[in-house]
């Protein structure tokens, strides 16, 4: 899904750097279905997987010192993703068009 954001991108709070803005930038919010098992111990579970965006228009070194992610809409400022940079897996990737990255955490509006 496609959605026009105001993405600010935080640094390390030991870089010194202010969070940079961006506004009316368009991403594609991918979704990955949250995991329901249960445990060992019979009471259910859920992971959360790493989630796949894509910032058209973004570029892999803006991300760089980056560690969290906070995307709102842009019309009416809900909070889309607020989520820390996933680099331990995955490293933000110049792709046609723009940057694809993945942050750790699910939508707030998901169900757990």
């Amino acid at each position: 899904m496609v959605r026009t954001v105001n993405i600010t991108l935080i640094e390390d709070s030991t870089s010194g750097g202010p969070p940079r803005k961006f506004n009316d930038q368009s991403v594609d919010l991918s979704r990955e279905v949250v995991t329901h098992v249960v445990s060992a111990d019979g009471f259910p579970t859920h992971g959360n997987h790493p989630r796949r965006l894509v910032w058209f228009g973004g570029r892999a070194e803006q991300l760089r010192g980056v560690t969290d992610v906070l995307m709102e809409d842009s019309r009416t400022a809900e909070i889309v993703i607020d989520a820390p940079l996933n680099t331990f897996n995955f490293s933000p990737t110049d792709v046609a068009g723009g940057v694809e990255f993945w942050v750790l955490r699910r939508d707030p509006d998901e169900a757990a």
